[in-house]
């Protein structure tokens, strides 16, 4: 969905825009070493404000849980996570929060579908991915099981 905003306001000032679509730790890379010039939904953090300029947000997203219908989390707060473990996508802005709960064990991955695929394969207790990405990749996963 950002992606298609960020290409129609290129489109409507003419400017020529090519997306590459990379898992998130490398589009960072590519980011820091100027290989693109930017990622169109990104978090601000403060140390990624360090060297990046951010645009005012037009977008909100929303982080999900997602646990196996065998092990239903009942979230009811940091404490919740304790003793767990956690596929997450490597580089997101959420991961010094993460690493402050007691015992919490985080798989950074790739991608949304290989955090999702560490859950159904009880590799992990729970995926933390966005909303959106997830709902999209969960619905590709039971299209491609038909």
């Amino acid at each position: 969905m950002t992606t298609e905003l960020v290409r129609a306001a290129f489109f409507s000032q003419n400017i020529a825009f090519d997306i590459k679509i990379a898992p998130f730790s490398r589009a960072m890379r590519m980011l820091e070493n100027n290989e693109i010039d930017l990622i169109p939904a990104l978090w601000w953090t403060e140390n990624r404000a360090k060297t990046i300029l951010f645009s005012q947000p037009y977008f909100t997203n929303e982080l999900s849980i997602i646990s196996n219908t065998k092990s239903q989390l009942d979230y009811q707060g940091p404490h919740s996570l304790e003793s767990l473990t956690i596929s997450t996508i490597r580089g997101y802005g959420y991961h010094e929060y993460l690493q402050s709960i007691d015992r919490l064990t985080i798989v950074p991955l790739l991608n949304v579908h290989s955090c999702l695929e560490h859950v159904k394969k009880h590799r992990a207790d729970i995926a933390l991915v966005d909303k959106y990405a997830a709902w999209f990749e969960m619905k590709k996963m039971a299209t491609q099981q038909s």
